[in-house]
């Protein structure tokens, strides 16, 4: 299905041209930048987590992709987006800019419910049903009882009992908690290949529901492109 979506290197080159814009919109405010929160590397969890040497690391949380990635923290430490000055200066930017942003911005309709979130989410809902998938599910769970957590309350749930109780806090006792935690979870879904399988039984459905809605994946991929185009003219034209 990512075929048919945008990128991580498409939303990025957008994200990249909208930064272009307001930055030079906001310095005629007397505010510097836009400024933009530091990035973080995309890690599919949709069956919990899978990386276990990320875990090792970050516990639940996300690897940072970039550390040199600008912030939006001030000198002060204080985010920028609770300067007075700041906020004036977004909003008038953001209304001045409409048009200039809309052109190589993904509607709504393309990025929150487009044709290939319906396919995701009815291949998702068949293969909830599939047989296999209560199998691999079962052997996830008793995989974390061996390791002494607690599995989901419900069907729905990717996470152990433990690591909804976890502290959060950023204490040296409270992270190594919970990348105690966190390890044992990735180190299970890994040996019972939990996301490999379920994920392989999902690819299954997708195939068939593609088939039937083949133009319109097709129309929105051609719509995804041609914004991830305009963003790039709009870099190569304004840098």
């Amino acid at each position: 299905m990512d075929e048919y979506d945008i990128s991580d290197d498409g939303f990025a080159t957008i994200s990249r041209a909208r930064e272009l814009a307001f930055s030079g919109c906001m310095a005629q405010h007397g505010v510097a930048d836009a400024g933009s929160p530091e990035a973080t590397i995309k890690e599919d969890r949709t069956y919990g987590l899978w990386n276990v040497e990320r875990a090792k690391l970050y516990g639940f949380g996300l690897a940072p992709a970039d550390q040199t990635s600008t912030s939006s923290v001030g000198p002060s430490g204080v985010y920028r987006e609770l300067d007075p000055a700041w906020v004036e200066a977004r909003t008038t930017c953001m209304r001045s800019l409409s048009s200039e942003l809309d052109a190589f911005t993904p509607p709504d309709e393309l990025t929150n419910h487009p044709p290939s979130f319906e396919v995701r989410l009815e291949a998702s809902n068949l293969a909830a049903k599939d047989p296999q998938w209560k199998k691999h599910r079962d052997e996830w769970w008793q995989c974390l009882r061996d390791a002494g957590l607690v599995p989901p309350a419900n069907e729905e749930g990717w996470s152990s009992q433990q690591a909804l109780d976890r502290p959060r806090g950023e204490a040296p006792a409270e992270k190594e908690e919970e990348i105690r935690i966190a390890v044992k979870e990735a180190t299970c879904n890994e040996a019972t290949a939990l996301t490999q399988n379920l994920g392989d039984i999902e690819a299954g459905y997708q195939v068939g529901l593609i088939k039937e809605r083949q133009a319109a994946l097709n129309e929105q991929k051609s719509k995804n492109l041609e914004y991830v185009a305009k963003a790039e003219t709009y870099l190569a034209n304004h840098q």
